[in-house]
């Protein structure tokens, strides 16, 4: 994750290095040494303060893996626990919600790892009455690990709130007296080198906190294998009201302006490469998410274009998610299940299928932030496809407590 100081440095350095490049003309303007001058110290000032605060972070960063380490242990130990239990009594729906393998939660990012362990912590504390295996001891030792996880986790963006609360935050002020300079330094080019305009307005907008567009979110996109920059990586992220879509330039990079604050969910397609989806990837109005995603070339088919045979031996799952309150499809739901280490969202469509299931019966649940989760019961026969339809109802204004059809 890119803060907004990093982004605003990497402008002022773009600035350096134009102004190294156009020095033969540079250098003749009377205004131009002085001023950069004091752009050049002003940058230093800043890199001192970020080195410090950089230095901050780096102390708590191996004191957080060890916390994750333990509150996954933890939950996971007891999650076990209350799924045999809740199995014994035939409780189906609180074993789905307690069915997560523990790699699960090792390909979670940081926040939603803290997210997810919560959710399985609160199942258990609500029924620890019939799951006797669990103790209010063990709920107490899962409250402790969550607690000591997100102390650590977000102690370097509290320390410098706290920061900006009383005053203290170097960054800000030294940044604010780097506007006056770096508009100086436009000015030198808009009215010398005015065939450099566009280049300085490029290098000034890069990084910049401030102005008519606010960088929110940024991708790299590379083959797995070879580290070879990939384009066309077409890229969509929703938070469940918008969807935007868009696709890598030629130097693998994809970026997002002025997203909503809210948790989105990611999905990075290419035709000859394996699709990647990052889910709760969280939004706000002072960091820069910012991913270097590896993607795996697609394995090499031995015919082109083989027509897939129905294999008799196994069944299908195709399943359907719409919300229930306009009844319109919803993309971009999880879709999992635990016993087939299955998890998928559902296309533009709200569907999903998934081919190949050996006979018998499986028990999963559908998940989107701010719905009920569905926990669900399926039959698969051989030879046949199980459609099922479901029906998500908004956790904030619940509306009919029958989710599927």
């Amino acid at each position: 994750m890119l803060t907004r100081y990093e982004l605003g440095l990497d402008s002022l350095h773009r600035i350096q290095i134009l102004c190294d490049e156009n020095g033969v003309v540079l250098i003749l303007i009377p205004e131009y040494g002085p001023l950069r001058l004091k752009l050049d110290n002003k940058v230093i000032d800043i890199e001192k303060a970020r080195g410090i605060n950089m230095e901050n972070i780096k102390n708590v960063a191996k004191s957080k893996e060890e916390a994750q380490a333990d509150v996954i242990e933890s939950v996971t130990k007891y999650m076990f626990r209350g799924a045999v239990k809740a199995f014994d009594l035939g409780r189906f729906d609180i074993e789905t919600l307690l069915s997560y393998p523990k790699s699960y939660f090792l390909k979670l990012d940081d926040a939603t790892v803290a997210v997810k362990c919560e959710e399985v912590k609160n199942v258990l504390e609500t029924h620890i009455l019939i799951l006797t295996n669990i103790t209010a001891g063990n709920i107490t030792e899962m409250e402790d690990a969550l607690e000591t996880y997100n102390d650590i986790l977000y102690k370097p963006k509290h320390a410098r709130e706290k920061r900006q609360t009383e005053g203290t935050e170097k960054l800000d002020t030294l940044f604010a007296e780097a506007v006056p300079l770096r508009t100086n330094m436009g000015r030198l080019f808009y009215s010398h080198l005015p065939a450099k305009t566009a280049a300085f307005d490029a290098a000034n907008y890069i990084g910049k906190s401030l102005g008519r567009r606010s960088l929110s979110l940024v991708n790299h996109y590379t083959d797995k294998e070879t580290g070879v920059a990939l384009r066309n990586v077409r890229t969509t992220i929703t938070n469940g009201v918008k969807t935007i879509v868009k696709y890598s330039t030629k130097l693998g990079y994809t970026r997002f302006y002025s997203l909503d604050a809210d948790n989105w969910t990611m999905i990075s397609e290419h035709e000859t490469f394996d699709s990647d989806t990052k889910t709760s990837i969280g939004i706000d109005n002072k960091h820069i998410e910012r991913f270097n995603i590896k993607l795996q070339k697609k394995p090499l088919s031995a015919d082109p274009s083989p027509i897939p045979v129905p294999d008799a031996t196994t069944g299908t799952l195709a399943s359907s998610v719409f919300i229930k309150s306009t009844g319109l499809p919803q993309p971009n739901v999880q879709i999992m299940i635990p016993s087939l280490n299955y998890v998928s969202n559902t296309d533009e469509n709200g569907e999903d299928h998934l081919d190949e299931i050996m006979p018998g019966t499986y028990l999963g649940i559908i998940y989107l932030a701010g719905y009920f989760s569905i926990p669900f019961q399926i039959v698969i026969v051989a030879g046949q496809t199980f459609e099922q339809k479901f029906y998500l109802i908004s956790a904030a204004a619940p509306d009919d407590p029958t989710p599927v059809e």
